[in-house]
């Protein structure tokens, strides 16, 4: 059985590995866009289903069991790409992204 510790440190790797890292990391920088100014700037560009898409997907994707630092075991004595795919933002949410990334 492992200790704890042992376990936070394996959930760091596994996430690390497999992206999960990264994406904790690119949701925070879209969550900065979570405000009325910016759904009107996303609704004109024709981003706003987009970004609410991928915010949904993310916040899914991490409440999902399937990630939890229990299985972390499990999901390591099978295929790690068969079983985890992570969401990913489109092109066009992603260009709008980066114009006003300069004011964060």
């Amino acid at each position: 059985m492992l200790t704890r510790t042992e376990l936070e440190m394996m959930r760091e790797i596994f996430e690390r590995e497999t992206g999960m890292a990264d994406l904790k990391r690119k949701y925070e920088e879209y969550k900065k866009f979570d405000t009325p100014r910016y759904f009107e700037k996303m609704k004109k560009e024709c981003v706003l289903d987009d970004y609410l898409k991928f915010m949904n997907d993310c916040e899914n994707f991490f409440g999902n069991d399937a990630v939890t630092i229990e299985n972390i075991l499990t999901l390591t004595k099978n295929r790690i790409e068969d079983r985890i795919t992570l969401p990913k933002p489109s092109s066009a949410l992603e260009a709008f992204k980066n114009r006003f990334n300069k004011f964060f």
